[in-house]
């Protein structure tokens, strides 16, 4: 029996190491991939669809203190992050909206204070290579009314499409 169980331990050390050698194989190229993210789209392919609208949020109110800027576009992004809008100076974070395809919300935060429900604004559009980095390149200009966003009582929630 002794003689037999250097044997067995073995070759359960040389199944687990297959294992090992096959995990690592397979999941090296699939955590590549994830370290890599989503394409982010060609700029000669993004453009504004549609009209855009300009919400604003009476200042102390639900608790965003934000201004929004709704708009879609003209295909499907990956990286929203690759347009940015900007609003009296103040630039907009960019986010999907889940229930719409070609929708995305540019959050600009602070934009309460210095956008006036009823008022007309230059809303500029800039894209990027990438999620980060420069917004380099003047997408489009639209002159734009802002109007209040009204939550419902007891509900906070950023406006949708």
């Amino acid at each position: 029996m002794t003689a037999r169980q250097p044997i067995r331990s073995a070759g359960l050390c040389r199944a687990a190491a297959i294992v090992v050698l096959a995990a690592l194989t397979i999941g090296a190229p699939v955590k590549a991939l994830h370290a890599k993210g989503p394409t982010p789209t060609p700029l000669d392919q993004i453009a504004i669809s549609g009209t855009p609208r300009l919400l604003v949020e009476k200042p102390g109110g639900a608790g965003y203190d934000s201004a929004w800027v709704i708009f879609r576009t003209s295909t499907r992004m990956q990286v929203t992050r690759q347009v940015v809008t900007r609003v009296r100076d103040l630039t907009g974070r960019s986010y999907g909206d889940g229930g719409q395809p070609n929708c995305i919300r540019s959050t600009v935060i602070g934009g309460a204070k210095v956008v006036r429900p009823g008022v007309r604004y230059r809303v500029e559009f800039f894209v990027r290579k990438g999620r980060a980095g420069p917004a380099t390149r003047l997408l489009a200009t639209h002159r734009l009314i802002a109007r209040r966003h009204v939550v419902p009582r007891g509900r906070v929630s950023p406006p949708r499409c």
